[in-house]
């Protein structure tokens, strides 16, 4: 017979024994997404119920992604110690080429709770058709995705745009091996991001992100 569970302490959404197992941690993360509305800044079109936002095909007319978050007046800060939020210091314009809704939940709750908003994108040809439409300063790229996969979506944004015309492309991968990295940057990706995404980890290449096209800006024209 099954083990009884350990009572889970107050406010503790699951316990997992070590060393964990990748059915029960899967299982875990679902229940605990499922409680957490997707945010409002997560899709370019999308409807309640639906978790994956859907970008028309790259023919005819498409409406214009949602604005950047707002860095005017109003002071964007952090409930408990009032520091500005990284997306007001360092606004960007993000672009969010992911297939998976758990993943596209897991890196929009982090952009917002760092202050940015983001279109979502479902595959390569989706994050073409919105870099081809709307200016984008950053592209966090799913490496394997259907219909076009982020390498391939990698290397024609590279056969299509100049460096200063494209965004800057983070890949997201759920390989940690050097040859996956190696081959990331080979297709034209700027950084490589390791699935799951760590708050702390997407917040750094963020800051390198922004430095660089702070660079970009102050290049003589």
């Amino acid at each position: 017979a099954d083990p009884v569970p350990d009572p889970k302490p107050a406010g503790i959404a699951a316990v997992l024994s070590k060393p964990l197992k990748t059915g029960p941690l899967l299982q875990a993360l679902r229940n605990a997404f499922s409680t957490i509305s997707t945010p409002k800044s997560q899709t370019r079109s999308q409807s309640q119920s639906e978790p994956r936002a859907q970008l028309p095909p790259p023919t005819g007319s498409q409406p214009q992604p949602q604005p950047p978050p707002s860095t005017g007046g109003t002071r964007n800060s952090d409930d408990a110690g009032g520091e500005e939020k990284p997306g007001t210091l360092r606004p960007l314009r993000i672009l969010v080429a992911e297939d998976n809704p758990m993943n596209q939940k897991v890196v929009a709750l982090h952009l917002e709770r760092m202050g940015y908003g983001c279109v979502m994108a479902a595959n390569g040809l989706e994050a073409l058709a919105a870099v081809r439409d709307a200016k984008f300063d950053v592209l966090l790229l799913d490496v394997q995705m259907p219909e076009m996969d982020g390498l391939t979506a990698a290397r024609e944004l590279c056969r299509l745009y100049a460096p200063s015309g494209r965004p800057w492309m983070i890949a997201l991968t759920a390989n940690a091996f050097g040859s996956d990295r190696d081959e990331c940057l080979a297709a034209g990706m700027n950084d490589y991001l390791s699935k799951p995404v760590r708050a702390g980890n997407l917040q750094r290449a963020l800051h390198a992100a922004f430095d660089q096209k702070a660079r970009r800006t102050a290049m003589p024209m």
